[in-house]
């Protein structure tokens, strides 16, 4: 698969200051929970259920969904230069932060 076919694919937001192919690089084994958990619905998972999670439960739920869902569910769009960088800083503001941001 080309990078121009993985970022269609699993819907990649690549951050401004990386180049996707560097984002490629760095992230293509974190892409397999997306394609093997099939559509996964945002409309499923609710920020205050997932603040009650454990940090391993709450990777459980977020890791099935692309970036533009994970950065549209949060209302967010963090700091990050790896989809492993992106989902922890969003499982660090809503578990260890609360929900100042929401």
């Amino acid at each position: 698969m080309d990078i121009s076919d993985f970022i269609t694919t699993y819907d990649v937001v690549v951050p401004p200051d990386i180049t996707p192919e560097d984002y490629y690089r760095v992230s293509v084994g974190d892409y397999d929970c997306i394609l093997n958990s099939g559509k996964v619905e945002t409309t499923d998972i609710k920020l205050k259920e997932l603040y009650t999670y454990t940090i391993s439960k709450c990777r459980e739920q977020l890791n099935p969904l692309t970036d533009r869902q994970l950065i549209e569910l949060f209302g967010i769009y963090p700091v990050y230069s790896s989809r492993h960088e992106l989902v922890d800083t969003l499982i660090d503001r809503l578990c260890l932060q609360g929900f100042s941001f929401l």
